[in-house]
């Protein structure tokens, strides 16, 4: 019967184990995302957001507020700014649960890196 019960267990575990390995769910919404903005002062509150996820700790980036996209000050965390600003390529897509972890890994900092580059030459232009 032990036995039995210990590869049921597994079976029944497995799954649950398996979903959460390797995935980063913000690293999956970020790739071929499309950046919106409908002024210099929107690009530049990406800017300024993207600048903060680069340097700033996790718990100080959650505590962070930056313009809505009306400008109003102090509205939005980094969080919002990337829901209503970077358009996913799939819908369903979704910046995930753990979004300031996530958001210090070494692969969502790459590709920051590399959306602010675009947008800090599109504001030079």
């Amino acid at each position: 019967m032990k036995p039995v019960y210990c590869v049921l267990l597994l079976f029944i575990c497995s799954p649950a184990l398996l979903a959460g390995q390797g995935e980063n769910p913000l690293q999956g919404y970020l790739e071929n995302v499309e950046v919106q903005y409908e002024n210099s002062q929107q690009l530049g509150n990406i800017i300024n957001a993207l600048r903060d996820a680069l340097k700033l700790p996790a718990k100080e980036l959650s505590e962070k507020r930056y313009c809505d996209y009306t400008g109003k000050a102090g509205t939005w965390d980094l969080r919002a700014v990337l829901e209503n600003h970077f358009m996913p390529d799939e819908t369903g897509k979704t910046l995930g649960p753990d979004f300031y972890a996530q958001v210090k890994t070494k692969e969502v900092q790459t590709r920051l890196r590399q959306i602010l580059e675009e947008l800090e030459q599109a504001e030079n232009r």
